[in-house]
């Protein structure tokens, strides 16, 4: 019986047993009526009602004016209502009903008979433009699955897609570049949309490639599959788009905004004034923190088991709420294929624009929201982790504590002296599943760093919590790093057992060390510190700062510079011939922002008697660099030798 049931359901997705206008797996997983009923409640308004549907769910009502394109026709899917309310020449006005507990991921079934199936979206499996597979990449494809013990042509949809796109991502490198919005296709051929020539020359991952070389890395996804690169979150779902249709599942583009415009404080507001359910306010609020960034996200929809199904890069079932992608998602635009937005002709010519943008938007993003409100429906059941406002973090307990090459290490990250200082993780008991990192930043924010190692009878060890931290309870991973200085390295013994001890000197935020949390240092664990010579940066200032001579500001129309103070009264010729032996390689890090990847040029500049390093940053780094965030900045130091060294407290801020 089972068999049978389940062919109907994939013949006929949006069965409507009750004839209510909503469809049986809608009322079942989005809106929790009765699907066998048109009145669930009997008040006599059946559930189809625009209103009536909220009464059995939690809801959050946005009212959002929107660039286009807005592709109203598909507005409405498994995890929100949407209806356009006005369209001018300047924005389009959506009312948006979300539904953000609904159970849609839990519902997806896998379909043997999947190409059978999929004949009456048949579109979405053909080539286009951007999704430009054709039956030589099809092969290599479906041969390079093979090779890794994944048989395309033998499983079902599901599992195909959890598979295949797991594969395709790690298969490939994610690199910077940014040229997707300045792209436009007129008579089918791909050119720079007029206007944007000298964005798309910044958003070059290396100024050494044609733009013709960077969109077959970026924007065509047989390109990306030949090279084994690709760039951002729409580079990526283009790259998703040709080779899941390769194999033959039917896949297209959805564009995404957050709940409100981060740059905007009145809308900013809206999340504490009117999200009334405490955990769904406390997702959104951390996964939406103040920010002039430009914020949206492109990712997938597959056709399987009947049914259009998120992939956000492998995730297959992808929510609207997650504290990792924006908060709570607006659907605002499907693509078959990304030609077919012409994105460079609004969102792209808009976020291109230097200074600021004189529009009804006002803030860094092409939409604002100028109506939010939520809703508990008068008969939802709303689970009590939601009702409950677990509060901030004050506490945490430190459980473990391990070296960072041990085997039980499950994060990554790039270690700044992998071979001379010491790495450590902490695990902590605290963490709360869903909520992902965010719920850590204001207790990291406001806790004090420091601890120190302690054994009977031997000098203590420095240790400072930085770089941050990784959080999915829900894995189990609810880890802290913290870094042993060379020189303190130096004075660890081997095999001797040291407690950790906290500082803790802020008494509103403290770690709490659990009993037996001790490490021990193994004979040629750590190499010991490596002799060189070192030079210290102590200032740093924009090259286009009123202080800095104007033979040095940048000219018209070009990015200015970091130029970082070279302490000790070094000369000119002390620098030139460190940059030359030593790693060039810098990052600008803050909690809860993208870490930008930055270099230092060989020589520098001489200001009066004071010397300068010189460094720069690339296209994707102007595009993810926060004004007003305060960045530290961390030399890499990988080579042996000379080694920087930054002054502590020092930070870049870009006003």
């Amino acid at each position: 019986m089972l068999p049978l049931l389940f062919l109907l359901l994939a013949q006929a997705p949006d069965l409507d047993t009750d004839h209510d206008g909503l469809s049986d797996f809608q009322e079942v997983h989005k809106y929790f009526t009765d699907p066998k009923k048109a009145d669930s409640d009997g008040d006599g308004i059946p559930d189809g009602d625009w209103e009536e549907r909220r009464e059995y769910a939690y809801t959050v009502r946005t009212v959002v004016h929107v660039l286009p394109p807005v592709t109203d026709d598909v507005l409405a899917d498994d995890y929100q209502d949407a209806r356009v309310l006005e369209r001018t020449p300047e924005y389009v006005e959506i009312e948006v009903i979300h539904y953000p507990l609904n159970t849609v991921a839990e519902a997806i079934a896998a379909d043997p008979r999947w190409r059978e199936h999929t004949r009456g979206v048949a579109e979405y499996v053909r080539p286009g433009l951007t999704a430009n597979w054709d039956e030589a990449m099809r092969k290599d494809l479906v041969a390079a699955l093979a090779k890794d013990g994944i048989e395309a042509l033998e499983l079902d949809d599901k599992t195909l897609v959890e598979r295949a796109s797991k594969w395709l991502l790690e298969r490939t490198k994610s690199v910077d570049g940014f040229t997707t919005f300045c792209s436009w296709f007129p008579g089918g051929k791909v050119a720079v949309f007029p206007g944007l020539e000298a964005a798309a020359e910044r958003g070059k991952a290396g100024t050494k490639l044609s733009i013709e070389e960077q969109w077959q890395r970026e924007l065509f996804a047989k390109g990306m599959f030949e090279s084994g690169v690709r760039g951002t979150c729409t580079s990526s779902a283009i790259y998703m788009n040709g080779c899941l249709r390769a194999l033959g599942i039917p896949t297209r583009i959805v564009l995404c905004i957050p709940l409100v415009d981060s740059s905007d404080e009145r809308e900013i507001g809206f999340l504490s004034d009117r999200l009334t359910l405490p955990g769904v306010r406390r997702i959104v609020r951390r996964a939406i923190p103040p920010s002039q960034s430009w914020t949206s996200h492109t990712f997938n929809e597959v056709f399987v088991g009947g049914r259009w199904r998120r992939l956000n890069y492998d995730r297959l079932g992808q929510n609207v709420l997650d504290p990792q992608f924006l908060g709570l998602m607006t659907h605002v635009a499907t693509f078959n294929d990304w030609a077919d937005g012409e994105m460079a002709k609004t969102w792209g010519t808009r976020q291109k624009q230097e200074g600021p943008r004189k529009d009804v938007f006002g803030g860094s993003n092409p939409y604002s929201t100028i109506a939010l409100s939520d809703r508990v429906g008068a008969h939802a059941k709303i689970a009590k982790e939601w009702l409950e406002d677990a509060g901030q973090l004050s506490r945490l307990t430190i459980e473990k504590l391990y070296w960072w090459d041990s085997p039980e290490r499950t994060v990554e990250m790039r270690l700044d002296d992998p071979d001379t200082a010491g790495h450590l993780l902490v695990h902590v008991r605290e963490g709360r599943a869903g909520e992902g990192s965010g719920q850590y930043k204001d207790f990291y924010d406001g806790v004090d760093k420091g601890f120190r190692l302690e054994a009977e009878g031997r000098p203590g060890i420095a240790v400072r919590a930085t770089r941050g931290y990784w959080a999915t309870p829900e894995k189990g991973i609810q880890e802290f790093y913290l870094r042993i200085e060379p020189a303190e390295l130096a004075k660890m013994a081997v095999g001797v057992p040291y407690r950790l001890v906290a500082l803790n000197g802020n008494p509103e935020c403290q770690w709490v060390v659990a009993d037996g949390v001790t490490i021990v240092r193994q004979a040629g664990s750590v190499a010991p510190a490596a002799p060189g010579e070192t030079l210290a940066l102590d200032q740093v200032r924009w090259s286009d700062d009123p202080s800095v001579p104007k033979g040095i500001r940048p000219e018209k129309g070009a990015k200015p510079v970091l130029l970082a103070h070279v302490a000790g009264g070094k000369r000119f010729e002390a620098l030139k011939s460190f940059t030359e032996k030593a790693d060039l390689r810098f990052f600008l890090e803050s909690e809860g922002h993208a870490t930008l990847k930055v270099g230092a040029a060989v020589g520098g500049v001489t200001l009066g008697p004071a010397v300068y390093a010189v460094i720069t940053l690339g296209p994707a780094d102007w595009r993810d660099l926060v004004q007003g965030i305060e960045y530290r900045l961390v030399p890499e130091n990988s080579k042996a030798g000379p080694r920087w060294a930054v002054e502590e407290g020092l930070r870049v801020v870009r006003r």
